[in-house]
């Protein structure tokens, strides 16, 4: 199997990157100057309810993009550590023929 650890650490960094933008977005500022706008109206409530909703999904979605790249950079790690392993082993071998 060809692994190229370089890549995947590449990826562990786009996908940190990505989840500290996606956690970044902030969308109850909106959502609560809404119900500032209309008070006494049950729109702003909804819409403050609604948007801390979506604010919650966003921060999961950044949550998840974090958790890939922890493994994508821990799935590099032990690709290198096992393919050297099994290198220095092939070399101890043809060593003892």
């Amino acid at each position: 199997m060809r692994v190229d650890p370089q890549q995947l650490r590449a990826l562990a960094a786009s996908m940190t990157d990505i989840g500290g933008k996606v956690d970044a977005l902030d969308v109850r500022t909106r959502g609560d100057a809404v119900a500032a706008a209309l008070p006494g109206s049950p729109l702003g409530a909804v819409c403050a309810t609604a948007t801390e909703y979506v604010e919650g999904a966003w921060l999961r979605m950044a949550m998840r993009h974090r958790r890939v790249a922890n493994l994508c950079r821990g799935s590099a790690d032990n690709y290198e550590v096992t393919e050297n392993e099994f290198r220095d082993k092939l070399a101890q071998m043809a060593e003892n023929l």
